[in-house]
């Protein structure tokens, strides 16, 4: 029986194709092409000449850049090291925080 429905599948699609396809269609007059109504080869005539560009001066050497030497500095500490603070005791902190 599986064999049935696969020839009738292959029966049907190969009819869609067939019933699909179109027409050829027969060519009665010769096509207008655009060499008919264009006059011929339009690129044998002369190139128009190039307008001449306005002279330009020549610019100036650039100049070279010289950067100013600076003697070498020394580091410069803008922070000095100080004794830290002596932390105070947790017993100390909770008595702050409740009378405070």
């Amino acid at each position: 029986m599986a064999g049935f429905w696969s020839g009738l599948a292959a029966l049907i699609s190969a009819l869609a194709v067939w019933v699909g396809a179109p027409a050829p269609v027969q060519e009665s007059a010769p096509r207008l092409t655009a060499g008919a109504w264009t006059p011929p080869l339009p690129e044998l005539r002369p190139a128009p000449l190039p307008t001449p560009a306005p002279a330009l001066g020549s610019a100036p050497p650039p100049e070279v850049l010289r950067l100013p030497r600076a003697a070498p500095a020394r580091p410069v500490c803008e922070w000095e090291w100080s004794v830290p603070r002596r932390a105070p005791d947790l017993a100390v902190l909770g008595r702050w925080q409740l009378e405070g």
